[in-house]
């Protein structure tokens, strides 16, 4: 029975019946749920009547976010939105696509909307991994131009990413634990590239090259890397770090098709998320502390940070 249902389905969709196919199965849920398979949902997405196809009941397939919560290791980070949102539910995200292209995602008309919104995301990313993932070291890669070209952006991550996967290579021969990082690329006045970017358990020899930055910490050198200068210090604050970091972020890296703006190895974690939390209650349950000094307001939502217990503040 199941079988002749869904020849009676795909006969409606080569017709041209989207609307008719929707309305076959035995309810129109069943078509955007997880169980819609790729091949007909890219033969809906690409049809004319697309606005047909997303018609359906979205109190079953997402949930209003009045309130965030992100957990990082030594606080949490509670963003009240000034209007509340819909938000997909788990296991419904093959309507992505759909939605995207319902809301002009990608549409060049849309291209300084796009170019914010990809801006904030990949900012958010960054500052989400630097601070879930524990680094112990804060490191500013140069290159040697008689070793590759730091004109040549292609080249220069080419080259950063083989000594990543050495490293990596290295530790997992030793029996180490894996050797983890994130990068970011910096571009000199002059066009030329450098990355600055976080590491931990690196398996190699740390050497004291004699000198200290800014902070007065001792700056160091890493064993393996022979591509050109390079320095390294240990992190103090991964929060400061992690901003840091994202004002290298700019728009002119986010304008270059089809090339990454950070690189990280594989596997670093992101924080957990909560929706629709009570701060106060939050803060009673983690023997926590709201953190009124952080209050930060946008024109779309309000945020602050709730302290964890012993949270230690060290300069950056």
């Amino acid at each position: 029975m199941h079988k002749k249902h869904e020849i009676e389905s795909k006969r409606k969709l080569k017709s041209g019946g989207v609307q008719s196919a929707c309305t076959a199965r035995p309810a129109a849920m069943q078509l955007m749920s997880p169980t819609l398979s790729k091949g007909t949902y890219n033969q809906l997405s690409n049809r004319k009547s697309l606005e047909s196809i997303l018609k359906y009941d979205q109190s079953q397939t997402h949930f209003q976010v009045k309130s965030l919560t992100k957990h990082y290791p030594n606080r949490m980070k509670y963003f009240e939105y000034d209007k509340p949102f819909e938000k997909r539910k788990e296991g419904y995200q093959l309507m992505y696509k759909a939605e995207k292209i319902r809301k002009g995602y990608g549409n060049p008309k849309n291209a300084a909307e796009n170019l914010a919104r990809s801006l904030r995301r990949t900012k958010t990313a960054i500052s989400d991994q630097i601070e879930w993932n524990d680094f112990t070291h804060f490191i500013t890669y140069t290159f040697d131009q008689k070793k590759v070209d730091r004109y040549d952006a292609e080249a220069v991550c080419k080259k950063l990413l083989n000594f990543m996967t050495v490293v990596q290579r290295e530790a997992k021969a030793q029996g180490l634990p894996k050797f983890e990082y994130l990068i970011v690329p910096e571009p000199h006045k002059d066009g030329a590239l450098h990355f600055h970017g976080l590491f931990k358990n690196y398996p190699g020899e740390l050497t004291l090259n004699g000198y200290k930055d800014k902070g007065g910490r001792p700056i160091y050198t890493l064993e393996h890397y022979k591509l050109g200068k390079h320095e390294a210090t240990v992190i103090g604050n991964l929060k400061a770090t992690a901003n840091y970091c994202k004002k290298y972020i700019t728009k002119e890296l986010m304008i270059q098709p089809n090339k990454k703006r950070y690189h990280t190895s594989k596997g670093l974690k992101k924080p957990p998320l909560t929706y629709n939390d009570d701060p106060q209650q939050l803060a009673t349950e983690n023997n926590g502390k709201i953190d009124i000094n952080s209050a930060y307001a946008t024109s779309f939502y309000t945020s602050i940070d709730i302290l964890k217990p012993e949270q230690a503040t060290p300069p950056l």
